[in-house]
């Protein structure tokens, strides 16, 4: 069913592997963030992630949000604001 595996080029394999350096220091550095603060401080800030894939998407050429989920988007990082001012 899947298609036949096709060995990357060069380029694709540079950008494979800034991916997976990328991901892993941010995983470290994440990591270290908990270990070192309150975690809900730590939470609510990986909530951040909601906007960036937003713009992210926008970018792209997803469609555009409705009110539904920017309404969602909202009572999140609202939550998670109300969150960090009691940690």
């Amino acid at each position: 069913m899947a298609g036949k595996f096709v060995v990357p080029d060069k380029m694709t394999g540079v950008v494979l592997g800034a991916l997976a350096l990328t991901t892993t220091f941010g995983q470290l550095y994440k990591t270290q963030a908990y270990a070192m603060n309150k975690a809900g401080i730590v939470s609510t800030l990986s909530y951040s992630r909601i906007a960036f894939a937003l713009i992210v998407g926008l970018m792209l050429g997803d469609a555009h949000p409705d009110i539904w989920a920017l309404l969602g988007m909202g009572l999140i990082t609202y939550s998670a604001w109300k969150i960090s001012q009691r940690a």
